[in-house]
């Protein structure tokens, strides 16, 4: 008996592993969870080392990272 409930659930994760996984796309064509950068004029990097994302993330030319103006993550060596 547990041979065969053994057998039924290694075939149930066969099974499942062959189910496709399905992405949700929202609205705007981007995958969830997806991010863009924030370019300044002609779509180019802002002159002042820093780049902005459009999830209120911004990382300063030393690699720190800051969410809606608090840092929090330090890059080593980062010296702040």
């Amino acid at each position: 008996m547990i041979v065969l409930g053994l057998a039924g659930l290694a075939v149930y994760l066969i099974w499942r592993s062959q189910t496709p996984t399905r992405t949700v796309v929202p609205q705007d064509g981007k995958p969830a969870g997806w991010v863009s950068e924030i370019f300044g004029m002609g779509s180019k990097p802002f002159d002042n080392g820093w780049r902005y994302f459009d999830n209120g993330v911004a990382i300063d030319p030393s690699g720190n990272y800051y969410q809606n103006g608090a840092m929090v993550w330090q890059a080593p060596g980062s010296g702040i």
